[in-house]
This record gives structure tokens, sequence and C-alpha cells, in this order.
């Protein structure tokens, strides 16, 4: 009864509306078609309301746009009419049409935008949705975020959910730092190998469609230990050809980077080359160790030592794509990463009695020579089918990582202490190379279903030979025969994967299991025994559930399980004795770690402004942690799987639009971490909160401001507690040549000149406290300007290799 009424009024209104309208009769044509301001892409589903101008509440015509944007509709009378375009995350805007000699009128293209201005021909009164969600991700939209023009990536990051940036190069997911970055579903290795808020900074926005949020990793990935996935869209080019040249120097660092992309035929290549300099910089450190087992040398103290560390990196890579034909799609791609750092310490440690007395001390110079190359090689090739969704995808990757390390250690102004030698020299060279080949079958079996399946082998080989050489004055270095290490380890990885998706009309779920077997082994080059040897299998379970309560508003609920295995760094046993009273080595019985994840996400996404809710607790068992002990008087630091970690956590993202052009952002994170079962006794607990907030200004004459901030307390640790730290920043951007050259200018830091952070351990008669400062002020200025056009951007297939399953030593 209701939808009869309400019919009838619709009906009763087109009437009146009809008895408006001028009495010319006839039969007269309009179209045309909505095209975003920023893709460039055809907007389909948006409502198009029809009005006289005599009366303009009461609409004589209402249809919606087609998939790809178009309108075509008639009109039985002449006149003045406006159209009224509106759909939700769009600017509502009005055209007008005039209907008198002609009978066909053609709008041509009609551009949308998603500020909050006057255009000509185009009243905009809304913002437009920045943020989407769905089942298995959280997705920021970069291309209509009106500030990423004069953006780099980080600071868009800094206004995507449940991501925080901290200071000039912590950026965490929910309050951890053990995620991985992906380019269109890649890993990067340039930004998950460097330092990822450097790299980060210094990429233009405008190259960038959106940031998905994958904070629950499901089947189809690694059972990787990492907190979740940023995977970074980049955006699809125009006709012709896309160059963009980027520079920029600061008062530590300069960098230039070329990304250009080519279309010829059906052949597509885009091609990356980035090259950074860090120049040299300093940091001072104040360390102290208190042994209770020895009262002889009770406290040990070293003091002022500086680093410097001037570094260079450069960075090329290619993406190559060939449509075979409407169903065979065939890419290519090649990354190639040179980095060179260097690194001298200077230090002064001192040994004192129980009584304060100073016992003995002397002088130490350490010079580091760091060279790492990375190569990375992958083909792909998915074939589709006639049936919509239904592919299968072959990919293989070749990864490389020759690392090369150089050490001299000099001792000097001995008092009361002696070394059998006075230098040190030591070589390193670890190397690793993965053969990756991985397939991956999608089919949507029906209407709302899916499933997904594949398979994966990985062959990694790590090799290490280390040598050791000292000598006394001035003499030649004699190699010790028997620090002399050279070994191998061989890992091989099988997984297998399956998933089903339902999705329905305002609800979907999602369930999948991975298996994943691991045989590995290490031994001494020329030698028959084997050091260490195990296998072993896990299955790992992953669901979603995600309800869309309305338009704006939903609610998921998820749960995986993950693992991390130790890499080379964490299994190596050679022993680093370059100071004799802290000795370093590896561990090579590590287990891998097994962590299992609850978490429940709210999310409400509106046009002036969107909130998201996240909480979770998660469960590590046998965890993977740094472990410091005394033996004879000596500092052990080693790695153990010495308990279980748990965590809760409550993750707060709010953002919208303030006052006018005033545009504000909020991450904020609660963790309650808790460590049981470590050997240096008991249980820890203990909170840590992160706040990160970012501001963000229009202005005229095409400038805009931006402010950011972000502060986090102490954190505890398995054996102790790291300090809070706080940071700042303000940016100042503007658009010149047609909104082709940005030019940015921005100061981190300003007031001060150092960080200063500090961190103590403690276990079973020892205790260790450390103070450092770091440079931490950067002032700079940055350069950005892009031309031509690309018809489409380069095709990437729907899955790619991901090997993220190892736990790395710089994980959070």
């Amino acid at each position: 009864m209701k939808k009869c009424c309400a019919y009838l009024l619709l009906f009763c209104t087109f009437c009146i509306g009809l008895q408006a309208q001028p009495k010319t009769p006839g039969v007269f044509r309009v179209k045309g078609v909505l095209i975003d301001t920023l893709t460039h892409e055809r907007e389909p589903y948006v409502t198009v309301s029809v009005y006289s101008v005599q009366d303009s509440k009461k609409a004589v015509k209402m249809l919606m746009t087609g998939e790809h944007g178009e309108f075509d509709f008639s009109l039985a009378n002449s006149g003045t009419y406006l159209l009224s375009f509106t759909c939700v995350g769009m600017a509502t805007m009005q055209r007008k049409v005039v209907l008198h000699d002609r009978t066909v009128v053609d709008m041509g293209m009609i551009y949308t935008h998603n500020d909050i201005q006057s255009l000509k021909g185009v009243t905009v009164v809304s913002r437009r949705k920045l943020i989407k969600v769905d089942i298995d991700k959280l997705e920021y939209n970069v291309e209509r975020d009106p500030n990423a023009a004069v953006s780099n990536v980080l600071d868009i990051l800094r206004k995507v959910p449940f991501v925080t940036v901290a200071g000039l190069s912590d950026v965490k997911l929910k309050g951890r730092g053990d995620f991985k970055v992906y380019i269109d579903g890649r890993p990067s290795i340039v930004i998950n190998s460097q330092n990822m808020a450097e790299v980060l900074k210094n990429m233009p926005a405008n190259t960038i469609k959106s940031v998905q949020v994958i904070t629950n990793p499901d089947a189809k990935y690694d059972a990787e230990g990492v907190a979740g996935i940023l995977n970074i869209v980049r955006r699809k080019v125009m006709p012709g050809y896309s160059v963009s040249l980027s520079g920029g120097v600061t008062n530590n660092s300069q960098y230039g980077r070329i990304y250009s992309t080519v279309q010829v035929g059906k052949l597509s290549i885009s091609g990356n080359a980035f090259l950074t300099r860090n120049d040299a910089r300093y940091s001072y450190a104040d360390n102290e160790y208190v042994n209770y087992q020895s009262p002889d040398n009770y406290k040990q103290a070293s003091s002022d030592n500086k680093k410097m560390k001037p570094s260079a990196a450069t960075t090329d890579d290619v993406d190559l794509s060939y449509d075979i034909d409407s169903l065979r799609l065939f890419t290519f791609d090649a990354g190639i990463m040179e980095s060179r750092d260097l690194e001298d310490v200077n230090g002064t440690t001192k040994m004192y009695t129980s009584g304060g007395n100073l016992a003995s001390s002397y002088d130490e110079n350490n010079r580091r020579r760091n060279s790492l190359d990375m190569i990375v090689v992958q083909s792909n090739y998915q074939r589709s089918f006639r049936k919509k969704g239904k592919m299968v995808v072959l990919s293989y990757q070749l990864s490389a990582f020759p690392h090369s390390q150089k050490t001299y250690t000099d001792y000097t102004n001995m008092v009361n202490y002696s070394f059998p030698y006075t230098s040190i020299y030591r070589k390193e060279n670890p190397n690793t190379t993965e053969n990756t080949v991985q397939l991956d079958y999608t089919d949507p079996i029906a209407r709302g279903q899916t499933i997904e399946a594949g398979v994966k082998y990985i062959a990694r080989r790590n090799k290490n030979s280390h040598s050791y050489y000292t000598r006394n004055g001035d003499s030649d270095y004699t190699e010790n025969a028997e620090q002399r290490l050279c070994y191998r380890q061989k890992q091989s990885i099988y997984a297998a994967y399956g998933e089903y998706v339902l999705k329905e009309k305002n609800w979907s779920a999602k369930g999948g299991l991975r298996y994943e077997y691991t045989h590995e082994n290490m031994n001494e080059v020329g030698s028959t025994d084997d050091h260490f040897t195990t296998h072993y299998g896990n299955i790992v379970p992953s669901a979603s559930l995600f309800w869309g309560i309305d338009e704006n508003n939903n609610l998921k609920l998820s749960y995986n399980m993950r693992i991390s295995r130790p890499d080379i760094n964490f299994l190596n046993p050679r022993i680093n004795n370059d100071d004799p009273l802290n000795i370093y080595f590896g561990n090579p019985a590590l287990k891998c770690e097994k962590n299992n994840t609850w978490d429940v996400e709210y999310n409400c996404t509106g046009d002036k402004a969107s909130i998201s809710l996240s909480s979770g607790y998660s469960l590590t068992d046998n965890s993977i942690e740094s472990y410091t002990f005394v033996t004879d008087k000596v500092l052990n630091h080693t790695f153990r799987n010495i308990g279980s970690r748990s965590a809760m956590w409550v993750s707060l993202y709010a953002s919208g639009t303030i006052y006018k052009h005033l545009y504000g952002s909020v991450n904020a994170n609660w963790t309650y971490n808790q460590y049981r079962s470590i050997p240096s006794g008991g249980n820890r607990r203990g909170s840590c909160y992160t706040v990160d907030w970012n501001l963000e200004q229009s202005l005229p004459w095409s400038i805009s401001m931006s402010v950011n901030g972000s502060w986090n307390n102490s954190c505890i640790t398995p054996q102790g507690k790291v300090s809070g730290t706080s940071s700042y920043g303000l940016s100042l951007r503007r658009l010149f040549l047609d909104k082709k050259l940005t030019v940015s200018c921005y100061a981190d830091n300003f007031l001060r000149k150092y960080k200063k952070y500090s961190s103590w351990e403690e276990g079973n008669g020892f205790r260790f406290q450390s103070v450092n400062r770091n440079e931490y002020r950067s002032i700079g200025i940055s350069i950005n300007y892009r031309f031509g056009k690309l018809k489409k951007e380069v095709s990437r297939v729907a899955h790619a290799i991901n090997n993220t399953d190892l736990k790395k030593i710089n994980a959070n």
C-alpha cells in the first residue's frame, strides 16, 4: 500500500511539473557523460533529477547514469530545466539546459568534483567520501583527497585509519611495526628494505590511487608473522605518456626520482629510478652496565660514542605488461637496489669497582663498511575466462640479496686492561637467494559466491662466510682460524590454501585454510655434520564476517593465525666479540612463532566525517625475543623462544572537515602487553599509548598548509623498558603551471637538533641502561613536476608472489 501511494504521489508530481512547462509540443532529447575530475573515470549509477526552473522542488524526471556514466533521456516540452546530479560520496552539482530550437542537446562530459567550492556551471555542496570498507580491507581513496596533489605518501599515511607516523622514521599499524608495504599487491623491495618513512616521504602522492589497510591477512597470503599489510595502489595514468620528476634537499640528505610510463600497442612499460644520499650524522650514547656478580668490575660505563653515517642508495625497477588478447595477460617486473653506507664509532669504556673506584679503561674505534644489493625478477601469466571473475595466475620469482660488511676495530689508551691484540678486522658475506613458484585460481561459482585456491613453493638458500683477523701494533693482520666460519642454510616451504567468500546484499563472510610445510637445515661448508635440522607443518585458519548496517555504517569480525619464522640474522651462530664485555650471537635452534588474533572493527564513513574503531586480542606462543644473560662476568646477547606474549588493543581513527577548508584527522592506539614465563623472572605487563594527529588548511593562491604531531609513552619489553617520544612537523606547499609543478617546504622537529631516548634491561645478576641522542631536526624543500598522458595503466595480474614469511630483527 505504501509503495502504491509513493508511486501515485510521484505520478501526480510529474503531471503537475508538466503543466508548469511551456506548451510547445515535441520530443526533446538530453544526453551526456559524468567524469571524475581527478581520475578521469566515468561515474556510474549517479541519480539525475530534472526540475523545471519555475519549480525546483518537484522533479519532472528521475533516472540514473549507466554503467559507463552515461545518461540519455527525453522530455516532451521545451523550456529551461535544471539537472541535479547526486550520489553518495560525490559532491552534489547542478547544470542548466535550455530546450528550444534544438531537439537533441548533447551536454558532453560533465566533471564531478570533491572539493567545497563553486565552479563554472557547477555548484558543489559537499565533500566526497574518502574511506571505503570491505570484508578483507579498508581503503583510503588518495585520488579523492583534495590535498593529494601537494602531498607525499607519508603525509597521506597520517590520514589513513589505524596507521600512526611518529617522527621521521617510526610508522606503525595498530601500534605495531612488523607489517609489510606492498605496491600493487606485491611487496616492495625498496620500501621494506630501507628506511620506510624516508622512502615514502620522497614518493609523490599524485601517483597513488589508494592505500589499502589489510589488518587481518587471509589464507591467500603467506602465513607471515606480520601485523598487517599496507598495499599502495598506483593510479591510472592518462592517454599518451606520463613522466614525473621529483627532487629534494634537506639539511642532511638529498634525493632525486623519475617515474615514467609509456604504451605502444598492447605493450605497456613503466620505469622508476630513485637515488638518495644521506650526509654524515652524529649520535651520542651513554651506556651503563652493572654486573652484580663481579665486585671488581661492578660497573661498566661507556660514553661519547659518535657515529658518522654518510650513505647512498639507488633503486631502479621496470614493469612490463603485454595483453596477448582479451583473456590472456603477461607481465614482467625487475628491480635492482644498491645501498652503501659507512659508520665510524669512537668511544671510551671505563670499569668501576663496587666502591666506585676506577678499575680499568680503554678507548675503542670501529669503522664499518656495508654494501647491500637486491635483485628481484618476477614474471606472471594470467588466463581469464569468458565467465567474469574466473582466472588462473601462474607466477615465478627470483630474488637475490648479496651483502658484504667489513669492520675494523682498534683498542687504544688501555689502563689496567690488556687485550691479546690491539686491532681486529672482521669480514662477513651473508647472501640469500630465493626461487618461488606460485599458482592461484579464482572462480565465482555462483552469484555472490567465490572460491579461491592456490599452491606455492619457496626454495630459500642462505650462505654466510665469516673471517676474523687480528694484529698487534702496526704488524700485518693474521687470520684466526678458530674464528673462521662458513655455513649454509637451506629452507624449503610448501604451501597450499583454499578460501570461500559469500556476499549477500548487506553482509558477507569469508573463511579459509592454509597449510605450510617447512624443511630447513644448517651446516658448515665442508662438514658432513648438520648443526641444525628441522621440519614442521602448520595449519593456518582465517575467518571474517562483515555486516553493512547501512550505507555509512558497518561492522566486521575477524580471526586469523600467523606464524613467524626466524631469518638468518636470528639463526646465525657466529659470535661477535668485538667488545669483550658484550658478546652477540644468534641461536640456530629457534622455532617459529605462532600468533592468534581476534579483532572487531566498526566503521562510520560519511561525506563530512569518518570514524573507525577497532579492538582485539592477540596471543603469541613461543615468542622470539632478545635475551641477555651473564656468564664469567660477560654480558651475552642472543635470541630465545622464551615464553608467550599477549596483547589487547583499542585503535581509534577520526577525520573530517572541522571548519570550511580546515581538515583534521587523528589516529590513537592503546595496547596492553603481557609477557609471561620470562626466565629473568615472572610476568611483565604494561600499557603503550600512541597518538598521531594531522591538520590541513587550504589557502588562497593554490597554497596548502599542514601541521602534524605524534606522541607515545614508554613501553615495556620482555626484560626492560624503552622511553616514550614525541615529534611534530610543519609544511607549506603550492601548485604552479596548471597544477603540474609542486613546490614544498617543510620543517620537522625544528626546535631541537637531537632526539633523546633511553632504555633499560634487567636480568639475573645484571642491569643495563642506555641513553641515546640522535640528530632529529629536518628542514628541506622538494619539487615535483609531471607531464604527459597515457591511455591506460600498465596492466597488472590479480595475484602475484608475496614472500613475507620471515621474522626480521628490526620488527617492533
